[in-house]
């Protein structure tokens, strides 16, 4: 009997595993006829819609007027930039040529939201915007940042406040290191993907650069159904917005990917600029059709066009080729089922047309390739581009070097990392021998992790550069800033704070010490404080010979917590000697070089013991509590204090020379006895410089 059942538990065993095999040879066979078919029917669309070269060679005309009507435009020859375009829109269909809806409903500039923070938070990253940031599923995009021509960045931000909806804009002139309010919409509705570029009309005029910013926005908080495309520029110096409607969804549609696309890395006046953007179904949020809207005159006149690729893309990132025939590559992702999404490039010509050519990036079954983000390097010709993504929730990236013709696939952006990542993000930079840049977040927003390097040759990752944890729903952007004609990374963040998420940025080569230190004669130990918030310079030199220095920083006392916050602007990463240099102070050297390569504020305190210093250059200043302050008395800053400072010091004092001067080593205003004892006492002990 029990023979019996242990045959017939085998043959039921036998039957299932048959089954599940069948099943699983069935789906991947299914999956492989469904890519096949994707690829067939693309082919069959691309023998339609013409190979890259054939269709460039069609539409070879209109792209031959497109840069007649730029040189027309860069050389002032107005007149016949317009009968070009005229002969442009004669060629477009007039059904795809509109004019900007400007009745965008009850539109009013909003203020900047107060800021209790910004004069005492204590991190290493930036506060760029406090307040609200807005928070939708699916709707990641709620920050961007992007540098100008003028070297300035740009951030703008999204956030809903009592069911009125905000666009605001922050910039910073001293790249990344504060950032200042510089306009900001208010309107009723919802908006969200946010994607923003910045073009100046005129480099030798700052406030011609525009701030372009594209969005979806919807009545239905959530759902976002029926969400319209809109469209938003200002000055820079905050004059003369525009806002209105782009393109409105058909109806049962609504328009979810957004992503901005421009050629002005290479024209200025003649600045072409638009979007691509994904309709999509309002209940099952599948793709209809890929739409393309472009302006050639800031703004004032609009030509779209139809991709139609007949799949189901989301998330499209776009990105403008320059070369003999100027056209925008799109990326996507193409999703096939719940367990199957890979990431396809699509090539149209820049005068919107429904021509398109698709380029296969991956392949595989039971595989989810997400959310895309190309960037095109803008070099003439434009050749090298990178895609990031996730595949199974593992940071990757894909590029060409030769403008689509190849692809080099499946690199790991965080190598040797196993930790899963949701969002990845990338930007480049057209000069520099590190010209792209990616950061990467982890699933639970914990590290966003950043690798700068060429194609193929990423650089070591930095890890955790957030000093905050970063929301789980709001991707974290990265662009490029150019200190002293050398590329560094800057990151914008979302972060997790309460009683409000916040906006911060955070940015390679720019270091902050929080440093205690006292200059002797200044302290007051009756009141344990300095006498007044004096300055000094501090340096950056490299730890071993000839110890160069590499940056400096001037910063004021206080006289409370003898702290002084030096911030950092051109330094990379690596380990440096702190230098404190004094008006009437002997320079004093760390102990050891700080470690810059971990993110964050360094901290260096020389005022609780001598053990900071090098040489343990210090004196003790008190005894209750113990305090220790650098010495004083060094005028003629030959590195030593002697008998030359103190000759110095008292002829000043005979001569009773009073207010800020460089004799005075008690900061009272007046040259008198006690800074003439104070000098000798220190001569008399040869004190001196001590340095490695």
């Amino acid at each position: 009997m029990r023979l019996k059942n242990l045959i017939s538990d085998i043959t039921i065993y036998i039957i299932v595993m048959v089954l599940i095999l069948v099943i699983s040879q069935t789906k991947i066979l299914n999956a492989q006829t469904e890519l096949i078919s994707e690829r067939n029917s693309d082919h069959m669309v691309r023998d339609e819609i013409l190979s890259p070269v054939m269709y460039e060679e069609r539409d070879g005309i209109i792209s031959g007027l497109d840069k007649a009507y730029k040189q027309n435009m860069e050389s002032g020859n107005t007149d016949e930039a317009e009968r070009i375009k005229e002969e442009i829109y004669s060629i477009i269909p007039e059904d795809k040529i509109f004019k900007l809806k400007t009745n965008a409903g009850e539109v009013k500039i909003t203020e900047p939201p107060e800021d209790p923070q910004q004069n005492d938070w204590s991190t290493g990253n930036q506060l760029v915007y406090y307040g609200y940031v807005n928070n939708a599923s699916g709707y990641s995009k709620q920050i961007d940042m992007k540098k100008g021509e003028d070297n300035f960045i740009y951030t703008t931000v999204c956030y809903n406040q009592n069911n009125f909806n905000h666009v605001t804009i922050y910039r910073s002139s001293d790249l990344g290191n504060t950032w200042n309010h510089v306009h900001g919409l208010g309107f009723f509705g919802y908006s969200s993907n946010l994607s923003m570029t910045i073009e100046s009309r005129a480099n030798n005029n700052p406030d011609s650069t525009r701030i372009i910013i594209f969005f979806n926005r919807s009545y239905n908080y959530g759902s976002y159904n029926d969400a319209a495309v809109y469209y938003y520029s200002v000055r820079c110096n905050g004059t003369d917005y525009k806002i209105g409607q782009v393109a409105a969804p058909e109806p049962g549609n609504k328009f979810t990917g957004i992503s901005v696309v421009s050629d002005g890395a290479y024209y200025q006046n003649a600045t072409y600029f638009g979007v691509v953007c994904t309709e999509s179904d309002n209940n099952t949020e599948e793709t209809k059709k890929i739409k393309f809207f472009r302006t050639i005159d800031w703004g004032a006149t609009w030509a779209g066009s139809v991709i139609s690729t007949g799949y189901n893309d989301r998330y499209p990132s776009a990105s403008y080729k320059e070369g003999s025939y100027d056209s925008v590559y799109i990326a996507v992702e193409r999703n096939f089922d719940s367990s199957l999404s890979l990431i396809r490039v699509i090539s149209t010509p820049w005068l919107p047309s429904s021509n398109f050519y698709t380029y296969y990036l991956n392949g595989g079954v039971n595989v989810r390739y997400e959310r895309p983000c190309l960037n095109i390097r803008q070099n003439n010709p434009a050749l090298t581009a990178m895609v990031t993504c996730t595949k199974d929730n593992i940071a990757m990236y894909h590029f060409t070097t030769n403008a689509g013709a190849s692809w080099y696939l499946d690199h790991h952006i965080n190598y040797g990392n196993s930790s899963k990542k949701l969002f990845t993000y990338c930007s480049s930079s057209a000069t520099g021998e590190f010209p792209y840049t990616t950061c990467v977040m982890t699933m639970n927003g914990d590290s966003i992790n950043v690798r700068k390097g060429f194609p193929g040759l990423l650089g070591l990752p930095q890890y955790k550069v957030n000093s905050y944890n970063s929301r789980t729903n709001v991707n974290p952007v990265c662009e490029f800033i150019t200190k002293d004609n050398k590329d560094f990374s800057i990151v914008a963040y979302s972060s997790t704070n309460s009683p409000y998420p916040n906006v911060y940025s955070t940015q390679e080569a720019s270091k902050i010490v929080n440093l205690k230190v006292i200059p002797q004669g200044l302290y007051d130990a009756s009141g344990n404080l300095i006498t007044f918030s004096d300055t000094v310079t501090c340096y950056l030199r490299n730890y071993f010979p000839p110890y160069s220095i590499v940056d400096s920083a001037k910063s004021t006392i206080n006289p409370l917590t003898y702290l002084t916050r030096p911030l950092f602007k051109n330094t990379i990463d690596g380990s440096y000697f702190v230098i404190i240099k004094h008006r009437n102070s002997i320079e004093t050297w760390s102990k050891l070089p700080l470690d810059f390569t971990i993110p964050g504020d360094k901290d260096l305190d020389l005022t609780q013991s001598a053990d900071n210093v090098y040489g343990n250059n210090e004196i003790r200043v008190d005894n209750s509590p113990v305090r220790f302050g650098i010495y004083s008395g060094e005028v003629n800053k030959d590195g030593i204090i002697d008998l030359t400072d103190v000759i110095k010091i008292n002829n000043d004092a005979n001569t009773f020379s009073s207010g800020y001067v460089i004799s005075d080593l008690t900061g009272d205003f007046i040259v008198d006895l006690n800074d003439v004892l104070l000098a000798f006492n220190n001569a008399s002990a040869f004190v001196n410089l001590k340095r490695p």
